[in-house]
């Protein structure tokens, strides 16, 4: 049972008194019979009586008349009696609180300034969208439903009693719309930062959800009742962690001014707020609102990172102006918008420009359109069935400039993390010179080689073992791709000769001078391949069983291919050189449609090999289990058990008005996906690790082989 403080209780008490004042206010003003001024300016008088009586019930008079008499009490409020004037004052503030917009719009609420911003319509209706898509029908349906019980059963075990039913209960109570955003954030004075939250309550009862939230989070005991201009207000003892009542809503914040701000927007809106700005009605588009908005201004976010970096000796140097070279400089604003449609969610990755234009690598993605027949050609090199692909421009001159700018200020930041003192100038030149000698060329030529799209693949294998991956790049013309081709080899030697001698200088000693290269050329029916070669000794490396790959180079026409292993690139040489057809962007482009990048992830197959790998893993870890484990192995047995869930595809049109728009149809909202996948990821290496032998090596390149 949660003890509240005496004041804490009293607290709570003026907001259960004063809050059911509030509901529907502007309803209830026009039902209710009308108040004179008459009776307003004489209640007004009573205020200054000398009869206590008589005092306090003209204040609840004044308070149940509301609107109407807010204009007469702040004139009241100038009165030379002190008691009038006080009890005016104080009137008038909670009356304008107690006007509070109950189904305001929470983008409204916050400055156009924002450096971040989340809204979400509302959770409950949200999460109803989601189980009517094609992944949440499987999850209710009945291959699936009966492991998902299970899994929450257990999971219901495993915390104390009544912690479940309090997370459905806040979770249904609070099911409305919820929004959250930063602003005036400032390096170094953090102090100066406004954070809040805000959450829609139970319209029927706010200030009893509000009391039971505090009391059973256990945050009543931690905080105080504090006055904030008429507001009542929970805070801690330092005044870090608000908490505010305001109507309908519930406001959260860190400091008093974040609160009244958000406070301030459920009563009015200002003119200068974030729903209001030219960007944001660009990102929410045309059409029904989405379900849900995340929001980032790039020109502040970059300006704090800036600031983090700076407050470090030399830390910030040159960091601007990187970011203006990969194109971030023009961008104002950085977008996610989710919304359910059909069985898929429809979400938007949204860039606006402040220019109307793009710079550095995005002016690239901005300004190309292929049709699908174009398209086609870009993807005749990527295997037809993948786990994942995808494609985008590369301008490899600009890539270069960039690139050696980014490795210079990584080579700074790895000083400074080990306290180093700030390097002299041309300091890292010198560095990645010695790169650039130990490869026997420099990084500018190579990138100058590259000139037109990329396109990258994943492919699963049927058994249980690392997937495969490649990636083409573009050359002007065939003797570029194999100049190009000799020289990411030599990259790739080079790379490991000057580890070798670092490392051997860490270790007090010298790199052996006869150290062999990673990749040797293989002459294969006229084509060179660069390959490992069977006696490597970087096979040896502990770190290959588990990541085991052969890297492996070869030109084909104005494509270098490269692979994680020999029979994958030969695999792609021979379907080339037969023009068998390649992956078909058709999957992604809606028909008739252009685009300058798509991406294509193979949902249901990922989440066949997931399961082929997890649920083993989720059986032997919970083997003690006898009722989990029936149900894991029922499902293993069984095939095409995703094959009803669709793919995820993105694909990014030119830009238009200076609005870059990837338009994702997913299985998945993008978001909690990202996270949960990382989680998945780390969770499953951990626990796999236990119950799994490594991966096998897979067997060395050979010295020769077929021709195409």
């Amino acid at each position: 049972m949660i003890r509240l403080s005496p004041s804490l209780l009293a607290a709570l008490c003026v907001l259960g008194l004063a809050l059911p004042l509030a509901q529907d206010a502007r309803a209830e003003d026009a039902a209710k019979p009308a108040v004179t001024q008459e009776q307003i300016a004489a209640w007004i008088k009573e205020l200054g009586d000398e009869d206590f009586g008589k005092r306090d019930a003209a204040e609840k008079n004044l308070l149940m008349a509301g609107a109407p008499a807010l204009e007469a009490l702040r004139e009241a409020a100038k009165s030379p009696d002190v008691e009038t004037r006080t009890r005016a004052a104080a009137l008038s503030q909670r009356i304008g609180w107690l006007r509070a917009r109950p189904d305001a719009v929470y983008t409204e609420l916050f400055p156009a300034n924002a450096i971040f911003a989340v809204h979400l319509n509302s959770l409950k209706d949200y999460g109803r969208k989601a189980r009517t898509t094609a992944l949440g029908k499987l999850v209710d349906g009945p291959d699936f439903k009966p492991l998902a019980d299970l899994l929450l059963a257990r999971l219901k075990s495993e915390m104390p009693a009544g912690t479940w039913d309090r997370i459905v209960s806040w979770t249904d109570k609070m099911g409305g719309q919820m929004a959250a955003a930063a602003w005036d954030v400032d390096i170094p004075e953090f102090k100066t930062a406004r954070v809040a939250a805000v959450v829609q309550l139970p319209a029927d009862d706010p200030a009893k959800a509000f009391e039971a939230f505090m009391g059973e989070t256990g945050l009543a005991g931690h905080l105080q009742p504090k006055d904030l201009s008429g507001l009542t207000a929970l805070t801690g003892q330092r005044g870090d962690g608000v908490f505010a009542l305001v109507g309908r809503h519930m406001v959260v914040a860190n400091n008093e001014d974040a609160v009244l701000a958000v406070a301030q927007g459920l009563i009015e809106p200002q003119a200068e707020n974030l729903a209001n700005t030219p960007d944001f009605k660009k990102i929410q588009g045309e059409g029904t609102p989405p379900d849900f908005v995340l929001l980032i201004n790039i020109e502040q976010y970059l300006a704090v990172l800036n600031g983090m970096m700076g407050m470090a000796p030399g830390g910030g140097a040159g960091f601007m102006d990187l970011m203006k070279k990969a194109g971030y400089g023009s961008i104002t604003w950085f977008a996610l918008t989710s919304a359910v449609k059909d069985d898929l969610f429809e979400e938007r990755m949204v860039l606006t420009s402040k220019t109307g234009a793009f710079e550095g690598f995005l002016a690239q993605m901005a300004s190309q359109a292929q049709d699908a027949a174009a398209m086609r050609a870009i993807f005749e090199v990527v295997p037809p069935k993948v786990a994942l692909t995808g494609n985008f421009p590369l301008d490899g001159a600009a890539m270069g400039d960039f690139g050696l700018e980014y490795a210079k200020m990584l080579i700074r930041w790895q000083a400074m993390q080990f306290g180093a003192p700030p390097a002299p100038e041309g300091a890292e030149d010198a560095e990645i010179k010695k790169v650039e000698d130990a490869m026997g060329l420099k990084f500018k030529d190579l990138a100058a080689s590259i000139q037109g799209p990329a396109v990258y693949w994943v492919d699963m294998p049927q058994a249980l073992a690392a997937p495969d991956i490649g990636f083409a790049l573009t050359c002007p013309d065939e003797a570029k791709t194999k100049e190009l081709t000799a020289n990411l080899a030599k990259l790739v030697n080079g790379l490991a000769k000057y580890k070798a001698e670092q490392d051997a200088k860490a270790a007090g000693g010298q790199a052996p001078a006869d150290l062999p290269p990673v990749l040797k050329p293989v002459e294969e029916g006229g084509v060179t391949i660069y390959t490992e070669p069977e006696d490597s000794p970087y096979l040896k490396d502990i770190a290959r069983q588990r990541m085991p790959y052969r890297l492996t180079l070869a030109a084909a026409g104005k494509r270098v291919i490269a692979g994680s292993g020999l029979e994958q690139v030969r695999a792609r040489l021979a379907a080339l050189a037969k023009q068998s057809p390649g992956f078909d962007p058709a999957k992604v482009l809606p028909a008739g449609d252009a685009a300058s990048t798509v991406f294509y992830l193979n949902v249901p197959d990922l989440m066949d090999f997931g399961a082929r790998l997890g649920l083993p893993i989720l059986a032997m870890a919970k083997k003690d289990d006898k009722e989990l484990t029936a149900e894991c192995s029922k499902l293993i047995q069984k095939k095409d058990l995703f094959a009803a869930v669709p793919p995820l595809t993105v694909s990014t049109p030119p830009a238009k008005d200076g609005v870059l728009v990837s338009t994702i149809r997913s299985p998945l909202p993008a978001l909690p996906t990202y996270f949960g996948v990382l989680g998945g990821v780390m969770v499953g290496f951990t626990r796999g690790a236990a119950v799994m032998a490594p991966m096998a090596v897979p067997p060395p390149a050979p010295a020769g082989g077929g021709g195409f």
